[in-house]
């Protein structure tokens, strides 16, 4: 159950769990009072990022303190598969079943969601092994581009999540604040 009885939440997920984050976004998160979520994989946790072609090579990823931290505070946490190599029916068993145990040995705790990397052609292989696996959930990303007709991102039927007030994310409408909503749609118009 989640804190105030509320049955969904909102989150904000980051990739990988670059150490970085504890200086720029987690201040902000709890200054917010708003959790976060990190992705970590499972290989990789408490040092260099080390994965070929990666943007994030080199970057310091959280240690297990960090996290322990972070989850303390109400954060989250998902496998983000052994090496962020592309799933594929053939290494699904490596990069799906055997990261949660690797991933769950190097934080000393349970986890029980995969955050497909890359893009969602991984989804399929993903998601065909996962319970299996034990998790309860699959994450993956919204892909769909930006186009010359197609580039705002809040959009008529993006849900409003609140406003920030006092340092706090407040629900946006009165009737968000029950948390009896799955979720709500922004009307048209």
């Amino acid at each position: 159950m989640w804190p105030h009885g509320k049955r969904w939440v909102y989150s904000i997920t980051y990739d990988e769990g670059c150490a970085a984050l504890m200086d720029h976004a987690a201040p902000i998160h709890r200054e917010l009072g708003i959790p976060g979520h990190v992705a970590l994989v499972a290989s990789q946790v408490g040092v260099p990022r080390s994965v070929p072609g990666s943007s994030y090579d080199g970057m310091m990823i959280l240690s297990r303190e960090q996290i322990d931290g972070l989850c303390s505070g109400g954060w989250g946490v998902s496998c983000h598969s052994l090496t962020h190599a592309a799933i594929t029916e053939e290494n699904a068993d490596e990069e799906v079943v055997r990261s949660r145990l690797v991933l769950e040995g190097a934080l000393g705790r349970e986890v029980l969601l995969f955050c497909v990397p890359g893009n969602n052609d991984s989804y399929p292989a993903s998601a065909a092994v996962a319970a299996r696996a034990g998790y309860l959930g699959v994450v993956t990303i919204y892909d769909k581009p930006f186009s010359a007709t197609d580039h705002e991102a809040i959009t008529a039927n993006i849900p409003v999540m609140g406003i920030v007030k006092g340092g706090r994310v407040q629900p946006a409408h009165p009737e968000d604040i029950a948390g009896d909503k799955a979720m709500r749609i922004k009307p048209k118009g």
